[in-house]
């Protein structure tokens, strides 16, 4: 099953330090939201990825220009994909 991977960090607040959202969703016409996780550090993004990645073969990646210019963050994702940044 094909499935589109959105991966954005968050801007840290006064009471709270930023996070990695991660979002997995269906390509499908109506796209589902398959699974949704929050981390606090690219190593343990990286481990789910690796999770989906066994899971999931088809999965493309959202690129968005923030996660692009977030180096560590786009290395992370593509190294656990085995996909290039574009």
């Amino acid at each position: 099953m094909p499935v589109l991977l959105m991966v954005d960090r968050s801007e840290p607040g006064p009471r709270n330090e930023p996070r990695i959202s991660a979002m997995l969703w269906s390509t499908d016409k109506d796209p589902w939201l398959l699974e949704a996780q929050q981390f606090r550090s690219e190593r343990e993004l990286r481990q789910w990825l690796a999770e989906i990645a066994a899971k999931y073969k088809d999965i493309a990646v959202r690129w968005t220009e923030k996660l692009k210019a977030e180096k560590p963050l786009a290395a992370a994702v593509a190294e656990s994909l085995g996909v290039a940044i574009p």
